[in-house]
């Protein structure tokens, strides 16, 4: 069976937790993972985090772009932005450049607006 050398796109999924999983502890990946069960713990990436229409994330996240259209609870910290899509829930702390809440999107908490430092791409709190 022959292999494929091709790399794997940035918003190709390569990681899932369907309904009905439940995950428990440290996440780590490049990429983009989805999330359609239920996740509690931490989560430190380079990559993606879609959380779909059922799923569940509880804890800590720092990733790359985050789309939220299941449920989402406590700190999350997204280098370029996060999306909270219908019917998207956050209930926390949101740290991120650009939030973009959908119609029917909700966010119950906080946002810290993060401002680019262009010259050391560095995020620093405005």
């Amino acid at each position: 069976m022959a292999q494929k050398s091709e790399k794997v796109g940035g918003n190709e999924v390569v990681g899932f937790i369907g309904k009905g999983m439940r995950v428990e502890g440290k996440l780590s990946f490049d990429y983009t993972v989805r999330v359609e069960g239920e996740f509690k713990g931490e989560i430190e990436a380079e990559g993606n985090l879609v959380v779909g229409e059922g799923g569940l994330v509880e804890g800590t996240v720092k990733v790359d772009t985050a789309i939220i259209t299941g449920l989402f609870k406590g700190e999350i910290e997204a280098a370029k932005r996060v999306e909270i899509q219908y019917p998207g829930r956050i209930v926390g702390t949101v740290r991120t450049p650009n939030l973009i809440i959908g119609d029917g999107g909700v966010l119950e908490g906080s946002s810290v607006m993060l401002k680019r430092d262009d010259n050391a791409f560095v995020y620093t709190a405005t």
